[in-house]
């Protein structure tokens, strides 16, 4: 992009200042927006989730997919959630406007070792309320884990990277037999084929809830590795023998093998926090 007097370079109506990280799809971009939009202003920085033109152009499905996966994410306002202002294609490029928060991410933190479970548990719960937000409006986040939650600079846990979102009914989004996440996230049932679900939702954030408590791997080794431990209840039998107190029974359903064994309400899975977090 032409580099501007500022020392930017603009994508459309905002000014690039930085990069923030990059992974084998995506580039994450640190930037001004030089325009009023849809809930933001002018001056105002943000976070532009942009995919890699050569994966884009690898597979023409991709750019499609991501813009339209995230059009269902526009407008939806809440304490624990990275508002996406704007996203859809640019210069034949497909991007996500994220406001940008400052704060830490979450794994960083975890990487100083465990938390106290009461912090733990008071993470979980937002990461919940986050995801019931996203649920009622039929949103399936599919990739929760600690490195896609922000701790803002309120100490707010904020539940961002959209990348895989999707509308929880529309299948067309998915090809059949793809697989998309982190594989020791991934639900025993999406690692064997089904389509990704809220009980999905419930199962990473049991694995990150987990994590967050011990300051140890879920799963860990490679991806065959994690399918086997997932598929025959490692992760459920590890929180079953490791965790304190209530927390035990509570992760050990967020981790059933059976989706149908996992809490299917999250008011059902927040009711249950609290009372952890109250003792």
């Amino acid at each position: 992009r032409p580099v501007t007097a500022q020392g930017g370079a603009l994508f459309g109506l905002r000014l690039i200042v930085a990069d923030l990280s990059q992974s084998s799809l995506t580039r994450v971009l640190k930037g001004v927006r030089l325009a009023d939009s849809r809930g933001s202003s002018a001056g105002e920085l943000c976070a532009i989730k942009v995919l890699d033109p050569e994966v884009a152009a690898q597979d023409e499905d991709w750019a499609a997919r991501f813009a339209r996966e995230q059009s269902v994410l526009l407008g939806l306002e809440h304490p624990n959630l990275v508002p996406i202002r704007d996203a859809g294609t640019l210069d034949g490029l497909a991007f996500l406007d994220m406001d940008f928060i400052p704060g830490e991410p979450l794994d960083q933190i975890l990487g100083e070792g465990p938390l106290e479970t009461p912090v733990a548990l008071e993470i979980a719960i937002e990461i919940a309320r986050g995801l019931q937000a996203l649920h009622e409006r039929g949103i399936v986040h599919r990739d929760v884990k600690p490195e896609n939650v922000i701790l803002d600079q309120s100490g707010a846990a904020r539940l961002c990277d959209f990348g895989l979102s999707k509308a929880h009914d529309d299948s067309g989004l998915t090809r059949e037999g793809e697989i998309l996440g982190t594989a020791a996230f991934i639900a025993p049932e999406t690692l064997c084929g089904s389509p990704p679900s809220y009980a999905g939702d419930v199962y990473a954030l049991g694995i990150t809830l987990y994590e967050l408590v011990t300051g140890e791997e879920a799963i860990s080794g490679p991806s065959d590795r994690a399918f086997r431990a997932a598929v025959s209840g490692e992760p459920q039998r590890q929180a079953l023998r490791t965790l304190p107190g209530r927390l035990r029974p509570v992760v050990g359903r967020m981790l059933a093998v059976d989706p149908d064994d996992r809490y299917t309400r999250l008011a059902d899975l927040l009711r249950d926090l609290e009372a952890c977090k109250a003792e």
